[in-house]
């Protein structure tokens, strides 16, 4: 569920629903006037499946929580092996003496990557950041959901910048005699269309870039380019494109073929995604087991154990 438990929390989520209706309907009501037939289908079908798609990844972002920390720390024996993550390391962003981080606000321990959210008064685990045009966190069990929106919002405006550049004949829609709304609908949805589209392209593609850095918006904003304990902060998340993209849109569900020939079509559509991590326990690269050899003994002796 969202964050925001007062009406003005609610009100910039209200402005992007107000947003999205309002420019649909003024380019469908600007659309079925000036194009016929088989255009019209193809121009109404396509916005409409794009608008479908855009407003149930903004619902399930809104709706979905980003999961929250356990009350305790796990037992060392019960953390699972990830590829490429040394068996029993619990915290890695932890304090110098090793204990993992506290939240006082929660009063309890925070894991690696989670953080805890002012607006929504609890930590939320892999925490991205709080966004305010959603009313939620965004973390582990909604991220997907918050690239997918942005994705789908932004073909959806370019769509509809399309339809009224490319497809349409002005200079024959100029000689017609129109209400006057429609002209206001045609250049307004134009306007907001490519606006929409330019802004939220380049915001997409600089969310998109982070999650194949191993990014959070959170780690990339406060400490790339800062140092831990005198060292330059390294992001030992950032294990390779594979691995980051898999971590956020999901892996098979199964082994099945079935499972995995749809994966690709679940990545882009806002279902539920089977994430391989509990946003305890996250992959790390080869550059931590270079810089913690003693790591690599712990892995070794528990692979030797098992």
């Amino acid at each position: 569920m969202g964050c925001p438990s007062q009406i003005p929390g609610w009100f910039p989520v209200a402005v992007v629903f107000l947003l999205i209706l309002g420019t649909g309907f003024a380019y469908i009501d600007a659309i079925c006037h000036v194009t016929h037939g088989v255009l019209r289908q193809w121009e109404v079908s396509w916005f409409l499946v794009l608008l479908c798609l855009t407003v149930t990844s903004l619902l399930r972002t809104m709706l979905t929580a980003p999961g929250q920390p356990p009350a305790s720390p796990p037992a060392i024996a019960s953390v699972s092996t990830l590829p490429g993550r040394p068996s029993g390391i619990v915290c890695i962003d932890g304090k110098m003496n090793g204990a993992p981080r506290y939240c006082r606000k929660c009063k309890q321990w925070k894991p690696d990557r989670s953080h805890h959210c002012v607006e929504c008064g609890r930590c939320a685990l892999r925490m991205d950041h709080h966004c305010t045009f959603v009313g939620n966190c965004i973390g582990l069990r909604n991220h997907k959901y918050f690239l997918l929106f942005l994705l789908w919002s932004a073909l959806t405006a370019a769509w509809i910048s399309k339809s009224l550049l490319l497809t349409l004949n002005f200079s024959e829609i100029t000689q017609r005699r129109l209400p006057i709304r429609i002209y206001i609908e045609l250049v307004g949805s134009v306007i907001v269309g490519s606006a929409v589209a330019i802004v939220l392209g380049a915001f997409s593609a600089m969310q998109f870039w982070f999650m194949f850095q191993g990014y959070t918006t959170i780690d990339f904003m406060e400490k790339k380019g800062t140092k831990r304990f005198g060292k330059p902060y390294v992001n030992y998340y950032n294990v390779d494109f594979a691995t980051n993209f898999l971590q956020v849109f999901g892996i098979a569900s199964s082994s099945s073929s079935f499972s995995c020939l749809t994966l690709p079509i679940r990545w882009l559509l806002p279902v539920h995604p089977t994430i391989p991590t509990d946003g305890i326990v996250f992959p790390l690269s080869q550059r931590y087991l270079e810089d913690h050899p003693c790591a690599v003994g712990t892995r070794d002796r528990s692979r030797a154990e098992s």
